[in-house]
């Protein structure tokens, strides 16, 4: 991994132990969360200095109301040819406001100023722009994305995020995406229009949005959706819920997805699951908070032919890990999040004679286990492998981790990732 890596495509789990490295502190609890690129990328000109004595990986411009049009020149110029990452929100609070606790004053006093200043300022150097963000709380920024996809000569993005709070007033068909040749990464939710398909048509990675404890999706919907997306390999679904609006429910079958990532479903209608059959789904990423474990027996249909898992669950969540594993026949690798509590309750099976991971080849864990966990895990899965990456946490730590791995050395694969070196080497023992 080099200075020039662009932080797309940096593994989420070397994100996640940058910020904990440049944070060092369990209350910043949102770094787990799957937004670990907007996490990084708020500050990332000033972290990459620090960890590659180099400039940044990109430049994230939000555009907001709070935003005057000499701010963005500024970052514009400074960040001289570097791909850029806008983000449009006439709220009066930016992401970037936010995650660092911060308030600044309105500066456009209309949508109107807002509209006349900044498309001048942004729509020339939208030719660099890799990521686009729209928050639409008001039809302003869907029409700033309009205008940014026709007249913005997006020749280099590949990524489009669509989040609204203002459901059913944005019906709008979004354009097919010709003159992007590298797009492939789309984020909507629910209340933007799904019933256009042209834009879907080169998308590989596509996240669906909701909100919680909202039948927000019709199924008729997400379905002509899905076929419409020939090139998809990842399906990312959080916070969704469908209804059904009396139609008939039939399977579906979406032959290119490869990855499935479930997270925090509504609870009503997530038995719509068991229709979704993914049969060439190799990776599943299950995220669960408060409970919301309900919806693992619904993915019955996709589970048969998984062969990676990626866990990040909540205390209460994790008690079902035995659940899970039974519906996953062929699994041969397990990641746990390091706020994951799955690891205490694999050992648990384990040492109740109850676990069933025969097939599994490894598990990547970054919580600091005990010698006598890592021997019970190993004596009942004899093809184990415990795989250490302590690149997080203290020095006290990191010795605790070399302690375990040097007294199981003839069982366990113990790798350090502290270089890129290392990280090649870790990544090839787990893929």
């Amino acid at each position: 991994m080099s200075s020039s890596t662009p932080i797309h495509n940096i593994p989420n789990e070397v994100v996640r132990d940058i910020l904990l490295e440049v944070y060092n502190d369990v209350r910043y609890d949102w770094v787990d969360s799957v937004d670990y690129r907007t996490s990084l990328s708020v500050v990332c000109a000033s972290w990459h200095r620090i960890i590659f004595n180099s400039p940044a990986f990109w430049t994230h411009i939000p555009i907001t109301l709070a935003t005057s049009p000499s701010f963005i020149t500024r970052q514009l110029s400074r960040s001289g040819r570097m791909e850029i990452s806008v983000l449009f929100n006439t709220q009066p609070f930016s992401l970037q406001d936010r995650l660092l606790g911060q308030r600044t004053a309105v500066r456009f006093r209309t949508v109107r100023d807002f509209m006349r200043e900044i498309p001048v300022v942004i729509l020339p150097h939208l030719g660099r722009a890799i990521s686009l963000s729209v928050a639409c709380s008001h039809e302003v920024e869907w029409r700033m994305l309009m205008v940014s996809l026709r007249l913005g000569r997006l020749t280099k993005l590949e990524s489009l995020s669509i989040t609204t709070t203002t459901a059913g007033q944005l019906d709008v068909p979004l354009p097919a995406f010709s003159n992007t040749p590298h797009f492939h990464r789309l984020s909507i939710s629910p209340s933007a229009t799904w019933a256009d398909t042209a834009c879907y048509e080169d998308v590989r990675v596509l996240r669906l949005l909701g909100a919680a404890n909202e039948q927000n999706v019709l199924w008729s919907k997400f379905c002509a959706m899905l076929s419409a997306a020939p090139m998809l390999r990842t399906l990312h679904l959080k916070s969704i819920g469908w209804r059904t609006g009396g139609e008939e429910i039939l399977p579906l079958t979406v032959d290119s997805v490869t990855e499935l990532v479930v997270d925090k479903l509504d609870p009503p209608s997530a038995h719509l699951l068991e229709n979704l059959c993914l049969p060439n789904a190799s990776t599943l990423r299950v995220v669960a908070e408060g409970g919301s474990d309900w919806y693992i027996p619904a993915l019955r249909q996709v589970t048969p032919f998984v062969r990676c898992l990626h866990l990040q669950l909540c205390r209460r969540s994790s008690r079902h890990v035995a659940q899970l594993l039974a519906l996953l026949p062929l699994l041969d690798t397990i990641w746990l999040s390091a706020s994951c509590d799955a690891w205490r309750y694999i050992v648990n099976l384990a040492e109740a004679r109850k676990l069933q991971l025969s097939t599994v080849k490894s598990i990547t864990t970054s919580t600091i286990i005990t010698e006598e966990e890592a021997a019970a895990v190993i004596a009942e899965c004899h093809n184990l492998c415990v795989l250490f990456s302590p690149v997080a946490g203290s020095d006290r730590q990191k010795r605790q981790w070399r302690l375990v791995a040097g007294k199981l050395e003839t069982q366990v694969v113990k790798c350090f990732v502290t270089d890129e070196e290392q990280f090649d080497v870790w990544r090839r023992n787990i893929c």
